[in-house]
């Protein structure tokens, strides 16, 4: 293959070896290369800050997930003392005598 020198639409001219297009270097190009790395520096230390909040969020979910838990737990065990002591109040009032007379029916 040979090479070939194109012209660009903004004067500029390009090589073409093997295919591929080579672009002249300027000092314009380091600039958006910096830039390009400054703006994945920052969208990383954006993505880093997202991720403590996220870690932050999750924690206190955990503490209220295990405070709920706790409370759902206490209730059990109160709903079942309730239920028994019910029981036991009515097996007392079926144990004693009515004191009403009886109605004819």
């Amino acid at each position: 293959m040979t090479n070939t020198v194109v012209t660009l639409v903004a004067g500029q001219t390009a090589m073409i070896i093997l295919g591929q297009v080579v672009m002249p270097e300027s000092a314009f190009q380091y600039v958006i290369q910096g830039g390009f790395a400054a703006f994945s520096l920052a969208l990383l230390w954006v993505l880093w800050a997202l991720v403590q909040k996220l870690l932050l969020v999750l924690k206190e979910t955990n503490m209220v997930i295990s405070a709920n838990t706790a409370v759902i737990e206490k209730l059990r065990t109160t709903a079942g003392d309730s239920q028994n002591t019910l029981e036991d109040i009515r097996d007392r009032l079926l144990e004693r005598p009515c004191l009403l007379p009886k109605r004819d029916r």
